[in-house]
């Protein structure tokens, strides 16, 4: 009879774990600030304010006061609404329950009415174009996160 022994070095699991965290969360932040980045260009420019006050939050760090406050240098009648208000969220659930993830916000309080219209005029959408391409990369992204 032949006998076959497999040994599994687990000396390094603990290590590969905090390398896909890591790589998790960088492609998550990634992620939100190419949505960002994207958002901030198509937004209607008719003061900039609406532009400027695209941030995002990751739940560590926010750009959020400094783009309210560029909002209000160029637009100081500009409404800020309060941050986090996530309308759009790049989420990842590890089996842990710890999750990865970052808002992409509007703080100016017409951003709203940017994006889906009202009975007066039509919608000029900069966010949701923005966060649908991203969604198939991030995906990718995603998938091969432990090559």
């Amino acid at each position: 009879m032949n006998i076959i022994t497999v040994r599994v070095d687990t000396a390094n699991i603990g290590k590969l774990i905090a390398q896909l965290s890591a790589k998790s969360q960088e492609a998550v932040n990634e992620t939100a600030a190419t949505i960002q980045s994207r958002a901030s260009q198509m937004a209607p420019k008719d003061t900039t304010s609406l532009a400027e006050s695209i941030y995002v939050n990751n739940g560590e760090q926010s750009d959020y006061a400094a783009r309210t406050g560029r909002a209000r240098n160029v637009n100081r009648d500009v409404i800020i609404l309060e941050e986090i208000r996530p309308e759009f969220s790049i989420t990842l659930f590890g089996s842990s329950d710890q999750g990865y993830s970052a808002v992409v916000g509007v703080a100016a309080a017409h951003g709203v009415y940017q994006e889906y219209g009202t009975r007066f005029m039509g919608p000029q959408p900069f966010l949701t174009p923005s966060v649908e391409p991203m969604r198939d990369v991030f995906v990718n992204t995603m998938s091969h996160i432990a090559d």
